[in-house]
């Protein structure tokens, strides 16, 4: 843990097909925290693809406006809508 995690906490799920990332908790963002935020998505995006996945996704509240402005700035892109979810996706290039 970094000095960060009372700030949010991130679920991760996975199967066969996708790796997905859950906000189990978001209490707080600054500027230090998206930079923490960017540098872990980033170890856990070369994780996934080390063993396999293309790619990571996020699923967020359909109208949770700032949680989507949120994943944006970190280089998620938004893929569409499923079962009441935004469903977004990172990629590093």
């Amino acid at each position: 843990m970094g000095r960060f995690e009372d700030a949010y906490e991130v679920d991760i799920e996975y199967n066969e097909d996708y790796a997905i990332l859950h906000f189990a908790h978001l209490d707080k963002i600054n500027k230090d925290i998206l930079m923490d935020m960017k540098a872990r998505l980033g170890d856990i995006y070369k994780f996934f693809t080390t063993i396999g996945y293309e790619c990571l996704h996020i699923a967020l509240h359909e109208h949770n406006v700032k949680l989507h402005r949120l994943v944006k700035r970190l280089g998620f892109t938004f893929m569409g809508n499923a079962d009441g979810l935004a469903v977004f996706q990172y990629r590093e290039n």
